[in-house]
């Protein structure tokens, strides 16, 4: 789904199966929203992301930078990681209408091309056909959340539903089985920084899940992901770390450090 390696194994799994094993990540506000209003005009400068995996043992190093276009919109994204089998990416995004055209080539090498792949957003400016290599989804949406999914690919389907109305709350599969649990932190409104608009920015350069707050734990047949964050004293998300488990074991650990540009 992701053209960028690290990022690919994050994605498809909140994207495409739902898959999550779990996060966890250490959460400190200095002061709350109604204190000290989350600021306009920000934009993601650069996200560094730690990744322990507790089973292998092994520790991988990614990092994103991000430039906009004149609109604000997200223009490109480079990626560089210390896994020496991993030749450093870069995304550009076009906007054509209603067509999102997102390629990925490979910089300092002789092979420039990867893949390509495109986004049909609609007129409320919500992604609703995704095409890449591997997946040719369909979302239909209930106000500004997800309400359908399904994956052309493999025939899968998904039911979201909501809790109090703006915050995604579970997923069901085709089946009707209760998959994958959202729960979120009431008191901290939704900001750059969550998980899930980390992933999905960086994938789609949308928050695609604009849940009305943070997330904080998805529980699945898989596992748990509960997820807090590093809030400074303005309301900026400056560290998010995640701890993935099974059955009560830890089985990865992540720290995302970001840094912001104003617009």
């Amino acid at each position: 789904m992701e053209n960028i390696p690290g990022m690919k194994k994050l994605i498809h799994s909140i994207f495409v199966t739902f898959l999550l094993v779990g996060l966890m990540v250490w959460s400190s506000c200095s002061k709350s929203d109604s204190l000290h209003p989350y600021p306009a005009n920000l934009q993601l400068a650069s996200m560094n992301v730690t990744t322990i995996n507790y089973v292998t043992g092994d520790t991988l190093v990614e990092n994103y930078s991000f430039a906009y276009d004149a609109s604000n919109r997200l223009d490109s994204v480079f990626y560089t990681t210390d896994d020496t089998t991993v030749y450093d990416q870069m995304s550009k995004f076009v906007y054509s209408n209603d067509t999102i055209y997102k390629y990925t080539s490979y910089r300092y090498t002789h092979v420039s091309y990867k893949e390509t792949d495109t986004f049909i957003v609609s007129g409320s400016n919500q992604i609703n056909q995704v095409y890449t290599s591997v997946l040719n989804n369909s979302y239909v949406y209930n106000g500004k959340l997800i309400a359908t999914a399904s994956d052309a690919a493999d025939g899968n389907s998904y039911t979201y539903k909501s809790y109090s109305g703006d915050n995604l709350y579970c997923i069901l599969d085709s089946n009707g089985h209760n998959f994958t649990t959202n729960y979120v932190y009431y008191s901290t409104t939704n900001r750059i920084g969550d998980y899930l608009q980390l992933n999905s920015f960086a994938t789609y350069g949308y928050n695609f899940y604009p849940n009305a707050h943070m997330i904080n734990t998805i529980t699945s047949p898989f596992g748990t992901t509960t997820c807090t964050y590093l809030i400074d004293a303005n309301n900026v998300v400056t560290e998010t770390n995640v701890v993935m488990a099974t059955g009560g074991v830890t089985k990865m650990t992540q720290k995302y450090d970001l840094s912001y540009n104003n617009y």
